[in-house]
């Protein structure tokens, strides 16, 4: 179940903020100037606009990154977004939102979505960074993670995944 906490287009901010690329090293989040603490016990996925909550999601895996681009993208820019993974997948799919996400704060990242995120600017803290995500089994690479791979534009990937969850 997700949650668009947004009320309408006059709430839209377009203020775009300059951010420098890079992880945050071993500092908490709210160490770093603006940042907000994650709590993943309350959600798996939140995106906040000007420090208040705009999408809250409790599901697994790619889907609520997917449904909060489709519910946000367009009404916010300059969000910071709030996600337990984020592999080379959600990465793309930041990149691809035209603005939306400028700040990511995770507990896991992927070294490849480590390398994209900076590549595009978009300063990100993890709390700790691995080779590549891998599946529930913990048998291979995450599903998402090999699709991410086989697209190398963001933005035709973006497409591939909304009609996929489509």
């Amino acid at each position: 179940m997700f949650r668009a906490l947004f009320r309408t287009d006059a709430r839209r901010n377009e203020k775009t903020i300059g951010l420098r690329a890079g992880i945050a090293g071993g500092r908490a989040p709210g160490a770093i100037l603006g940042m907000l603490t994650p709590d993943f016990a309350r959600y798996s996925l939140a995106l906040f606009h000007e420090g208040r909550p705009v999408f809250l999601s409790e599901k697994e895996g790619l889907r609520p990154l997917v449904e909060c681009i489709r519910a946000c993208r367009g009404r916010f820019r300059g969000c910071e977004l709030h996600d337990r993974a984020i592999g080379l997948a959600a990465a793309k799919l930041v990149v691809a939102s035209e603005g939306l996400v400028t700040r990511i704060v995770t507990r896991r990242a992927s070294a490849r979505a480590v390398a994209l995120l900076a590549k595009h600017a978009v300063p990100l803290t993890a709390g700790e960074v691995v080779p590549v995500l891998l599946n529930r089994d913990r048998t291979g690479p995450c599903l998402m993670e090999q699709k991410a791979s086989a697209t190398e534009d963001p933005r035709e990937f973006l497409r591939e995944i909304f009609a996929f969850f489509s």
